[in-house]
């Protein structure tokens, strides 16, 4: 995941250039802060000599000094304000990369992968981890980088003034790197409770509100609220965990620091006492020292804005790692529009290994022909009309489509081959004309109005407050159940895929509305490969052949008033 991250800034790498020469200058002049106030101490107000030249009294040279010291301060604050904007830019830039690239993965995982992943922990990996990444970005980056100048600059400077103060000020280091040691790994544990906990928490507030109606129906707002506080409970416990590992390190690098200063003005006074160095000089080692103690702190501070990035890393590394099991051969074919003929051949298919749901389905079902699988709840209807769009792959045996099987095709052209009309319609948030133009943005006014009138919807849109306009909120909740379906319905007529699957797309609507609906799909199917799974006589009726599914196996196919006659699964379901 670091190579993937240093990917995505190396793509600014000319911004990077410019923050790291930025960040020199603004080193450098931090390195001559101190030796304005040394010539000042030293050499005007102490009167030693300046190569030969005694500087005391001179108006001149004070103005100088203090022009020099405001010149300093202002070029390391033009240097910090340049290489801070350009930071920022590439950190932005780079999360909107790293977002966008998560956000596509997201979307080509495949379907068993979203059946077993919470929707909360996606939302989070996707806002809070990125956005954790993003701060490790900005601050991690633009503290690194000044810090290591920082501190390198000041070592070296040191070392050249006096090698024995040196050393004796950079005798702290050793238990600064053996506090690093001890916590880091103790912070990086607390860090990834926390995001553990803030992902189950995520979860636990996505499921509640987007089942509210089931919420409230069955009064269970008390135990919800007891779930999501206990959520809330772990989090803090874990929080307040972080935040004691996080104390301790701070409290120890403060006193290391503290324990390091002493020690070299007891050094300074001492050597001054003795007549081997000047105030100015110990003014400037001072000031050193204490400009070398800020970044190692900055830098030991950084462990827990690291620590916790490493952890949202790991949870985007997860999301990257992941391949789609549903994967487009190198070779795939891209299907121009097809007649329609599907073939199942000997499909066998399982969740679960060893659990098999279809178990040798041998199906075929003509160009324009009009198939309904009837069948038990969880005999495996859905699940054998999601294998012909690939949202799964077969287990054993293959899935044909004109005579070629659908794993040697491109996704997208074979999904382009089918539209698909749900029991549960999926509608987005936005106006009714975007809902029915889904599968098609570029349709016209036209062609909206056409599609919404074919599929019995247009008279009760332009009932709506704003018609076609109409915004219709989220999952479509505005809208009934018989309206949210024939908007589907006409998405379905206006995408015009020769394949059409109908997942009892009339069993949740009242008789009126079913009527409009099989309106609708009188007109829908015309001309159309269907395949409609369903347990209504009104619906199977439409169809030209039914086949039984049971157990996963074929148990019955013929013409629906051969099966009625025959009085065996279908002709009890009728009864029934």
């Amino acid at each position: 995941m670091l190579k993937k991250l240093i990917k995505y800034l190396m793509a600014y790498k000319y911004l990077m250039v410019g923050v790291l020469l930025a960040t020199l200058a603004s080193t450098c002049a931090k390195m001559l802060y101190p030796w304005p106030m040394k010539l000042l101490v030293d050499n005007v107000l102490g009167k030693q000599p300046l190569y030969g030249h005694v500087l005391e009294g001179s108006l001149s040279i004070l103005a100088l000094i203090a022009l020099t010291y405001v010149v300093l301060a202002g070029l390391n604050g033009l240097t910090n304000i340049l290489g801070q904007r350009w930071l920022t830019k590439v950190n932005q830039k780079a999360s909107l990369d790293l977002s966008g690239d998560l956000y596509a993965q997201m979307q080509r995982l495949s379907l068993r992968f979203h059946d077993r992943v919470r929707v909360g922990d996606m939302v989070v990996r996707l806002t809070a981890d990125v956005e954790q990444l993003q701060k490790a970005f900005v601050s991690g980056l633009s503290m690194v980088t000044i810090s290591t100048f920082t501190v390198l600059g000041i070592t070296v400077t040191m070392f050249l003034v006096d090698w024995r103060f040196a050393l004796v000020a950079l005798v702290v280091l050793p238990p600064y790197l053996m506090i690093f040691s001890t916590f880091r790994s103790r912070v990086r544990d607390a860090s990834r409770a926390v995001r553990s906990s803030e992902g189950a928490r995520a979860s636990a507030a996505y499921e509640t509100l987007s089942s509210i109606r089931v919420l409230k129906a069955f009064c269970q707002e008390g135990r919800e609220q007891k779930r999501f506080v206990n959520q809330m409970r772990s989090k803090m416990k874990a929080s307040v965990q972080a935040a004691t590992w996080e104390g301790m390190f701070s409290l120890l690098v403060g006193v290391a620091s503290a324990v390091g200063v002493a020690i070299v003005m007891g050094y300074g006074g001492w050597r001054i006492i003795q007549g081997d160095l000047t105030l100015g000089e110990m003014y400037v080692f001072l000031h050193y020292l204490t400009a070398l103690y800020m970044p190692l702190q900055e830098l030991t501070c950084l462990t827990t804005v690291v620590q916790k990035a490493s952890v949202s890393a790991k949870g985007i590394g997860e999301l990257f790692e992941a391949a789609p099991e549903v994967l487009e051969s190198p070779n795939a074919v891209t299907l121009k529009r097809v007649r329609g003929r599907i073939a199942f051949e000997g499909v066998w298919f399982s969740y679960e290994p060893n659990r098999p749901i279809l178990k040798g389905i041998d199906l075929p079902i003509m160009a324009g022909e009009v198939m309904a699988v009837v069948g038990a709840t969880g005999a495996g209807k859905s699940t054998l009309v999601s294998l012909i769009a690939r949202f799964y792959d077969v287990t054993r045996g293959r899935v044909l489509i004109d005579d070629k099987d659908v794993r040697d095709l491109s996704l997208r052209s074979l999904r382009n081959q089918i539209s698909i009309v749900l029991q549960d319609t999926i509608l987005f948030s936005g106006s009714v004309r975007d809902n029915i133009a889904y599968g098609r943005p570029g349709a016209t006014k036209y062609e909206v109005l056409n599609a919404a009138r074919a599929a019995q919807a247009h008279e009760f849109i332009l009932d709506l407050p704003e018609g076609y306009d109409t915004y219709v909120g989220e999952r479509g909740v505005t809208l009934s159940g018989g309206q949210r379906q024939r908007i589907a319905i006409a998405r379905a007529l206006l995408k015009d895929a020769p394949i059409l699957i109908l997942d009892e797309p009339t069993s949740s609507v009242d008789r009126e509305s079913e009527g409009l609906i099989l309106k609708a799909l009188g007109r829908l199917i015309v001309g159309r490969t269907v395949v409609i799974i369903t347990h209504r006589q009104s619906t199977s009726e439409l169809a030209d052949c039914v086949a039984v599914l049971s157990d996963g196996v074929i148990t019955e196919v013929g013409r629906p008033e051969e099966l009625r006659a025959n009085g065996r699964f279908y002709g009890r379901l009728l009864a029934l």
